[in-house]
């Protein structure tokens, strides 16, 4: 049994931490802020970061051993938030008969949500560093790599398999990421379009690879 004491020790010590991870989150969401302002990484300061978050830079060495260790947590936040899309998306495919429309619909959500976090993704994907280069890439292998057993997973369930998962995938999330580029800067009703175009070639890819593996099929 915990006397007073201790319970107010647990407390403190709880409320330090809760402090410590959102010190580290404001970090993280300023240095979003300056990106989603036609900012690379490499441009940014550990000065600028810590004055956008309200902080003084020495608290910066806190959280992070230096700014590339700040680049690298950015990334695993875009990766976790791909892997939240995915979740939802196949909670909400469960009870909808086109997957691919939901995904979309679910995938446009979070641009909406957080659209410094997908221009970052965007833009340092072709011009950051080789270190972000690869790590963003490594978070969309896993996102891709993800949807290639979702995709063959429905395919065996409904009878209708696909031709080289991986491969159809890997087209579906080119497009998509393609798509989400003009989604940043585009109205309501303009997304709205781009969705509806969107999950057209989409289907289309998709519809293609079941042709392709029923056709080997027959000729086996």
């Amino acid at each position: 049994m915990y006397t007073r004491t201790q319970m107010r020790m647990g407390q403190g010590m709880s409320t330090r931490t809760d402090k410590k991870q959102q010190t580290r989150q404001n970090l993280i969401d300023a240095a979003l802020l300056l990106l989603s302002q036609q900012r690379s990484f490499d441009s940014l300061s550990l000065r600028e970061v810590t004055r956008e978050a309200g902080l003084a830079p020495n608290a910066f060495y806190r959280h992070f051993d230096d700014m590339a260790d700040l680049g690298l947590a950015l990334v695993d936040v875009a990766g976790q938030t791909l892997r939240t899309v995915m979740r939802e998306a196949r909670l909400k495919i469960e009870s909808s008969e086109s997957a691919i429309e939901t995904s979309i619909a679910a995938f446009f959500d979070h641009v909406v949500r957080e659209p410094q976090l997908f221009h970052m993704l965007l833009r340092e994907q072709v011009s950051g560093s080789e270190t972000w280069r690869r790590a963003i890439r490594t978070e969309i292998r896993y996102f891709t790599n993800e949807l290639a057993d979702d995709l063959e997973r429905l395919g065996a369930a409904k009878g209708r398999p696909v031709h080289d998962p991986l491969n159809t995938a890997n087209a579906m999330v080119s497009i998509t990421f393609n798509g989400v580029g003009n989604a940043l800067a585009a109205s309501d009703d303009d997304r709205q379009a781009l969705a509806s175009r969107l999950t057209l070639q989409l289907r289309m890819i998709l519809l293609g690879s079941e042709r392709i593996a029923r056709s080997q099929k027959q000729q086996r």
